[in-house]
């Protein structure tokens, strides 16, 4: 009888019954979710290149949910990895429900280049196209920061109603 060679854990595994090994090897493997867990961690500690590390392999493994560009972000920005961070949050606006958020915050890395022109082009977009007011005032006061004022979107129907305007 030929023997094969197990290592350590393959050996250890091989004694227990199916369902402990099962269990135990679901233990072992880190999932991109459980991996974005601990960079969210990371992220609030303030140890950003662990965060970038493990929202990175997070991504790696398939982890998509919008919050994990979100943070990776955050934590490049926070590194003053400005291209990294726009990178992250540009992706975060293919989100619908996160674009606002996303514009934000490329206003930010905007300013932080003192790119004014650009930050307010960011800030008014997310302005425009937030749901939450509290995201607005906060984006409100980043542009009157910047000496301009908010502006609401022109919709199709407001656009409308300027062109058939007269008032004869």
């Amino acid at each position: 009888m030929s023997r094969i060679f197990l290592s350590f854990p393959a050996r250890t595994l091989a004694g227990l019954s199916l369902g402990a090994a099962l269990c135990v090897a679901a233990l072992a493997a880190e999932t991109g979710e459980e991996t974005f867990a601990i960079g969210g961690v990371a992220l609030e500690a303030g140890n950003y290149d662990k965060a970038v590390r493990d929202f990175t392999v997070a991504i790696d493994a398939g982890y998509d949910d919008p919050e994990v560009y979100y943070k990776l972000g955050v934590a490049h920005f926070r590194l003053r990895e400005f291209d990294q961070a726009e990178q992250s949050f540009e992706r975060l606006a293919r989100s619908r429900r996160w674009a606002p958020v996303a514009y934000y915050n490329l206003g930010a890395v905007a300013l932080a280049r003192n790119d004014r022109a650009a930050a307010e082009a960011w800030y008014q977009r997310a302005y425009q196209n937030s749901p939450s007011d509290e995201l607005r005032e906060k984006t409100a006061d980043q542009l009157r920061q910047l000496g301009a004022e908010p502006r609401e979107k022109r919709g199709a129907l407001t656009a409308a109603a300027y062109i058939g305007y007269d008032d004869n």
